[in-house]
C-alpha cells in the first residue's frame, strides 16, 4: 500500500491510487505552501461536503436518494457513508494525479483538464476515474493551501 493509498484507507476508501513518480516530482516542483500528501488528503474532503457546484458526488446523492436506497434529506453523514460504499462498489474506480499534459498522459485511461480551467500550477488537482458518475472528475486543492478542498465532474 503506497502513502496515497494509506490516505485513501484513512477515509474507509479501498481503492487504487495510479502513482506516477514523473509527474508527481514535476508539480512538486512547482510553488505551493502544501506538500502532495497533504494536499491530497485535504482535497479528497472535498468528496463528502455540499458544494454550489451541483455536478458533484455528494449532490448525486442529495438530488436523488432513492437512487441510493435513502430516504429524502438524507443527513451528511448517511450521504458520507453511501458515498464510500458507492466508491468501493465501482470496480474501475481509479485516482491518479492530473498530469500537466493531458494529451500525453502516462495513464491507461483517458484524463482531462477541469472543467472551469484550474491549472496544475495553481492546484493539486487529482482525476478520479469511474463508473459511477457519468463524466469526468477531480478533486482539486489550490496550491496556496488556504482554501478547503472541493471536487466537481462534468455531466
Amino acid at each position: 500500500m503506497n502513502k496515497f493509498e494509506e490516505i485513501l484507507s484513512s477515509f474507509s476508501i479501498n481503492k487504487p491510487y495510479i502513482e506516477n513518480e514523473v509527474e508527481a516530482s514535476k508539480q512538486g516542483n512547482l510553488a505551493s505552501n502544501i506538500d502532495i500528501l497533504e494536499a491530497f488528503k485535504r482535497s479528497l474532503n472535498g468528496l463528502f461536503v455540499e458544494t454550489k457546484n451541483t455536478d458533484n458526488f455528494y449532490n448525486m446523492v442529495t438530488s436523488a436518494p432513492d437512487a441510493f436506497g435513502l430516504e429524502n434529506n438524507p443527513s451528511p453523514e448517511i450521504v458520507k457513508n453511501t458515498l464510500i460504499k458507492t466508491i468501493n462498489a465501482d470496480s474501475n474506480l481509479k485516482f491518479a494525479l492530473l498530469p500537466s499534459d493531458c494529451e500525453n498522459s502516462p495513464y491507461d485511461f483517458s484524463v482531462f483538464p477541469p472543467e472551469n480551467g484550474e491549472s496544475v500550477n495553481d492546484y493539486w488537482i487529482w482525476f478520479v476515474k469511474c463508473d459511477f458518475f457519468p463524466g469526468p472528475y477531480w478533486l482539486l486543492i489550490k496550491r496556496e493551501g488556504s482554501a478547503d478542498g472541493y471536487s466537481y465532474g462534468y455531466m
